[in-house]
């Protein structure tokens, strides 16, 4: 059996019996139907087995999504309002620094499934094609029935280990937690006191809030960064998500020193160098490591794609950091969060409230990769959007015409529709219905953030008119 994505096996044994009869009654083909759901007879057949208890019946409601939405919103939305409003500015960079960490960490699960179901692929094809007087037509099932048994054993033997598995068998009894923990204290202190040495050599970051929190960032974010690369899926990932998170701690640095107004900046590295370095570092580390050339270059170019997606965007919320304005800032990050809880939260109930009347002119925006994204989802999204940023600016003041923050919302929810459906192309690639079950009603980070990320693209244009 394979473990899900997220879900950290800490004592180095096999999965619940609960994961194992989600698994076996979820297609491992992405071909099958979409979104993957748990066949009802054996759902039903479950529930009678485990017979009436009052602790089922007490959990009962927390499990429907409605409720866990209902829940999470509830107690997120004000938290991480306060959170943003009494914290120190740099306090959000801290943030963004784990939700990088944590999608890196997402991220390398669903490449290790793309990966493997692109090389079982490959090498049967190669098979194919080097095997004298067939013909292709003759061996289609044949190919098919071996691409997925050997893609099934692969995935058996990759997925049940991570970064630590190793250390874990050999010094902590198979517990994978502990490794991880230990390997994570460790990145800890050593991330720590290089970034304390680097910040009192730069005399740019002197003057700035990330001088003050020179200990709290470098000792919160490594800790988590070393956490989320030990369970990692193997330690070529692991030293990708820290090569991740080495090229965010050079974008704060680089945010701090310099203002977010285009124009002179003496810090000794700019962005554009950053991404270009880091993806030289993953380049070069990726031909050395790998076992061939195809290999080598199928994880090089899921690793460019997946920094260009989680770092992209998310280093752009780290550019929102200003210590010159930090009350603009903390109000448009706000707004942002509120734009997109709301246009999620709109389309969710317009989806529900259509399929309550039985509305059957559904219009998919990708029927191939997501049935549940429909235009109908997209309108209810940005009414929901547009009502959420005109009581956020009547609230906080925010700078720009009404059409100004109209027309930014409407964009910026339609960029987070697309967000969905790029993560739901991953996720189909890997086979698997969500990225992580870190999150109850969302399934993990990546889910629950995948419209925010492309949705700061257009909120940092936005972001620009107060100048």
């Amino acid at each position: 059996m394979t473990n899900s994505p997220t879900d950290w096996n800490c004592s180095g044994d096999t999965q619940s019996t609960t994961e194992i009869v989600r698994m076996n009654s979820s297609p491992r083909s992405p071909q099958e139907s979409f979104p993957y759901s748990e066949d009802p007879t054996m759902a039903e057949t479950r529930s009678r087995s485990e017979g009436p208890s009052w602790r089922l019946k007490c959990v009962h409601p927390f499990r429907h999504n409605v409720v866990q939405r209902i829940v999470s919103a509830v107690v997120l939305v004000p938290l991480v309002t306060t959170f943003l409003w009494l914290s120190p500015a740099f306090a959000a960079t801290t943030v963004c620094s784990f939700a990088t960490s944590v999608c890196s960490y997402e991220y390398a699960w669903l490449a290790t499934r793309i990966r493997l179901r692109i090389l079982a692929g490959w090498q049967k094809f190669e098979e194919l094609s080097t095997r004298p007087g067939t013909d292709a037509s003759d061996h289609d099932n044949e190919h098919q029935d071996c691409v997925d048994t050997d893609e099934a054993r692969s995935q058996d033997e990759v997925l049940e280990r991570c970064a630590v598995t190793n250390l874990a068998l050999r010094f902590c009894r198979g517990n994978n937690c502990l490794a991880a923990f230990c390997g994570a204290v460790v990145v800890c202190i050593v991330s720590s006191t290089a970034f304390v040495l680097t910040d009192e050599w730069l005399h740019e970051l002197r003057s700035t809030e990330l001088y003050k929190y020179r200990w709290q960032f470098p000792v919160a974010s490594g800790f988590v960064a070393g956490l989320c690369a030990c369970m990692a899926p193997d330690w070529q990932f692991a030293v990708v998500t820290l090569i991740n998170y080495l090229m965010l701690v050079l974008l704060v640095m680089h945010s701090a020193a310099c203002a977010t107004v285009p124009g002179f900046c003496n810090f000794v590295i700019m962005r554009r160098q950053i991404f270009l370095s880091g993806v030289t570092v993953i380049l070069l580390f990726r031909f050395a490591s790998a076992r061939n050339r195809i290999e080598a270059f199928v994880a090089f170019m899921l690793d460019v794609l997946g920094l260009v997606y989680v770092l992209g965007p998310l280093s752009v919320i780290v550019a929102f950091v200003d210590d010159n304005n930090r009350s603009l800032f903390r109000k448009l990050l706000i707004a942002l969060l509120y734009v997109v809880w709301a246009s999620d939260t709109g389309a969710y109930i317009v989806g529900k409230a259509l399929a309550y009347f039985k509305y059957p002119y559904y219009h998919p925006l990708a029927p191939h990769l997501s049935k549940t994204k429909d235009y109908e989802g997209t309108l209810g999204a940005i009414i929901f959007g547009v009502v959420a940023m005109a009581s956020a600016s009547a609230i906080l003041d925010l700078p720009g015409s009404v059409a100004t923050q109209v027309g930014y919302t409407v964009v910026a929810v339609i960029f987070g529709r697309l967000g969905d459906l790029f993560e739901s192309m991953l996720k189909r690639a890997a086979g698997v219905k969500d990225s992580g079950t870190l999150i109850p009603g969302h399934g993990g980070v990546l889910d629950r953030i995948d419209a925010l990320m492309f949705a700061t693209i257009v909120f940092s244009r936005y972001y620009g008119l107060r100048f």
